[in-house]
């Protein structure tokens, strides 16, 4: 039988995403890290061709990747303070969508980059650790003791 393991905080915390630019000085929201899967998806969704953006030629199934990655991005949203004409707008998949697109975009490019940061972060600092041999008990060998030779 298998012994169970529970994922450490570590790795199933949030991040609080803060801006101090002029363009959102003042805003803050609180994210959930993302899964594997989901990270490739959301870089699915960034795939899409920005000129067929900008020119409104996107398919229905091109559409559906964009809203599917803002659904996403919507459950993985803690909280947020954003206003707009003086209204709270709630953190959650309605307040997503009743959005600026550009705005909320430009969120969802700032989130996938954290989350690849902090992966490649983690895997650097893993790696530091399992080459680490200070906290390994060792011992020296007696070449006299147990040998093989005769």
């Amino acid at each position: 039988m298998m012994d169970s393991w529970t994922l450490p905080d570590q790795y199933t915390g949030t991040f609080r995403l803060s801006f101090v630019d002029e363009t959102f000085a003042g805003f803050e929201c609180v994210m959930k890290r993302h899964t594997i899967k989901g990270v490739r998806a959301a870089f699915k969704a960034l795939s899409i061709q920005i000129g067929d953006l900008r020119a409104g030629k996107l398919t229905e199934k091109q559409w559906k990747t964009i809203e599917n990655a803002l659904d996403q991005f919507a459950e993985h949203l803690v909280s947020w303070n954003l206003i707009v004409d003086g209204v709270p707008v709630p953190a959650n998949r309605q307040g997503v969508r009743s959005t600026d697109m550009i705005f909320i975009m430009q969120l969802y490019m700032v989130w996938l980059r954290l989350l690849l940061e902090a992966a490649a972060q983690q895997a650097e600092a893993m790696e530091a650790q399992a080459f680490n041999t200070d906290d390994i008990p060792m011992q020296d060998i007696d070449d006299t003791e147990g040998s093989n030779d005769g």
